[in-house]
């Protein structure tokens, strides 16, 4: 027989025998409170003495309260009670011996009380119409249970004391505290309330809450490969108060490779089920809590799981969450263009990411010695290779560098390679990534510059880009300052990039610190309103520089554009340009009609 049978039919036969009455609902009693000065309580529990415990006063109970605060000396106490239930109550005597007690009631009646061996129904200490109950002497307690009017809805009990209170005047003195009881025509207690229930995500399997802030939390339903999910239900009636026993039993399961467990105890959920469903009869809980886990049903392989959880027929929740597989895929993105320069590492020269089967992204331990370059890939050009900073899930990706050989720079061709890293994964096989493209770049030695267009309307953007090309005619490494001011000891560029002529607003203009991309720097201007056509000179004049050291040819680059409306609407000068024209045209029309009349 199976384990899912097994718990159906345990399930199945509890939720049988509680019907039938053969197993009973026994309430767990609690501690009676003892009666500080000047403190008010209500009794909490049906049954059960918990407002008294003076040894000469009479324990007066609670019966019929379906849901209650529990703050003493609050006036903003609450409390649910059927409409033939009674409220025990209590005031703490006064410290100082001249204060006077006393109960006071909207809404209801007095029904018994006791005040210091007083029987109900005798005394001064009560008004004709039972709804107040005032001390026979400073520093008494006062105890009474209150039932409400007929037709009542809600009742208001309030506890005052001080010098000037009396059986005329109860209400004479300093407000202690105040309970409002809302009656309730039918009873729904012990009855589920999904408003009130709930299924949350928990940190661990001994959780000391489970809230909303921890169902929001992602690290408590995602995890990495052989990490276990947990969370917590929570079983309320409308009244806000724990079903710790009911004819009923909660249903979880799970969805894509996971296994679920369930347990009423915190911390005592296992994994040796490896079953997709579990069930728990609802009897003998503690603050209606059953605790689940959910763990991968196959190891190292993803679990992108839905969660179920039922009361009896009834959907609590409808929850998702992942566990993460091992790596099985290692994508890495376009490469920067490495620098021949001195040997640079050329580090963040790629960036890379690790992902299960599933496709989720996946944050391995000891990821930056795990993953290396595979050997084979490198060449004279590219010797070396490596991961520096790990993919973790604080940063976008993890990122390497490669080495270029500065004998690219004599002319080791080609200046590329197609590299691959490789990891091995919780099997021990090995796990490799794309093939991505490096080259390897030395510094500017020549230029050349282009616009995105010829022609602009006013106020468009236009876009100036100056592409670098070292001394072999390579893209020029993307490690090099082309704008940087000389630099002791190293190759860079003496001047700032120029570009004369270029239109007046610039939204994007050269800076010191400027690093090329894939051997390009661009700019942007927005182009005036001054229609005409134009020249921009571009010029870079250290890379000039050093190109004519070299014997080369390199000079100023001058690029002309055309700024023109797009309107189709005639302009004032053309108007006129028309005009002159066709005075232009009948003059000459006249002059030959003058030819004609002399012959």
């Amino acid at each position: 027989m199976s384990n899912k049978t097994i718990f159906k039919r345990i399930a199945l036969t509890a939720v049988s025998a509680l019907a039938a009455g053969t197993l009973s609902v026994i309430a767990i009693p609690v501690a009676s409170a003892a009666p500080d000065d000047d403190k008010f309580y209500i009794g909490t529990t049906n049954a059960v003495a918990a407002v008294l415990s003076d040894s000469d006063e009479t324990a007066l109970r609670s019966v019929g309260v379906l849901a209650s605060t529990t703050t003493h000396n609050a006036t903003t106490q609450t409390a649910t009670m059927l409409s033939n239930g009674a409220l025990a109550v209590m005031m703490g005597g006064a410290a100082d011996t001249s204060n006077i007690s006393s109960i006071v009631v909207t809404g209801g009646t007095i029904s018994a009380f006791d005040e210091e061996s007083q029987t109900a129904n005798t005394g001064s200490a009560i008004n004709a119409s039972r709804t107040a109950l005032v001390a026979s002497a400073a520093n008494k307690n006062l105890a009474a249970t209150v039932t409400p009017n007929s037709g009542a809805t809600t009742v208001v009990i309030e506890a005052y004391n001080g010098d000037n209170v009396s059986s005329t005047a109860p209400t004479n003195g300093t407000l202690r505290g105040r309970v409002t009881v809302t009656i309730a025509t039918t009873s729904v207690a012990g009855v589920l309330s999904q408003a009130d229930s709930s299924v949350y995500w928990a940190t661990n399997a001994s959780p000391g809450t489970a809230s909303a802030t921890t169902n929001a939390t992602t690290a408590n339903f995602t995890q990495e490969t052989g990490g276990d999910v947990y969370f917590v239900v929570t079983l309320l009636d409308a009244y806000e108060a724990a079903i710790n026993n009911a004819a009923a039993f909660v249903t979880a399961s799970v969805t894509g490779n996971a296994k679920v467990d369930l347990n009423t105890a915190s911390g005592s959920t296992s994994t040796a089920l490896a079953t997709n469903v579990d069930y728990q009869v609802v009897a003998s809980l503690t603050g209606g809590k059953i605790y689940g886990k959910i763990s991968q049903a196959t190891a190292n392989a993803p679990a992108n799981f839905t969660l179920t959880v039922k009361y009896n027929d009834t959907t609590l929740a409808t929850k998702t969450g992942v566990i993460k597989g091992t790596v099985t895929k290692i994508d890495v993105k376009t490469a920067k263009i490495g620098s021949t320069l001195n040997s640079d590492a050329n580090t963040a020269a790629f960036l890379y990411t690790l992902s299960d089967s599933a496709g989720n992204p996946v944050y391995p331990s000891s990821q930056t010695t795990a993953i290396t370059v595979d050997s084979l890939t490198l060449n004279l050009a590219v010797t070396a290779a490596s991961v520096a900073t790990a993919y973790s899930s604080s940063v976008a990706a993890g990122a390497g560098g490669f080495t270029c050989s500065s004998a690219t720079v004599a002319g080791i061709s080609p200046n590329t390679a197609k590299l691959r890293l490789q990891m091995l994964d919780a099997a021990s096989k090995w796990v490799y990534s794309n093939y991505f493209d490096v080259a390897c770049g030395g510094v500017a030695r020549s230029f050349t510059a282009s616009l995105d267009k010829t022609t602009y309307t006013p106020g468009s953007v236009v876009t100036l880009t100056i592409d670098f090309k070292d001394s072999k005619g390579n893209t020029v490494n993307d490690y090099y300052t082309v704008t940087a001011d000389t630099t002791a000891g190293t190759d860079g560029a003496a001047t700032s990039v120029s570009y004369v002529g270029a239109p007046a607003t610039v939204v994007s203009g050269e800076a010191h610190t400027d690093l090329p991309v894939n051997g390009k720097l661009t700019y942007t201007f927005i182009a005036g309103t001054t229609e005409g056509d134009f020249n921009v000179v571009v010029d870079a004049p250290f890379t000039r520089g050093k190109n004519l050291e070299a014997g080369g040819s390199q000079g100023k680059i001058t690029i002309p554009y055309t700024i023109k409306s797009s309107s189709t609407a005639v302009s004032t000068n053309e108007v006129l340009a028309a005009i002159v024209k066709l005075i232009a045209t009948i003059n000459k029309q006249i002059r030959q009609l003058q030819k004609q009349l002399r012959r």
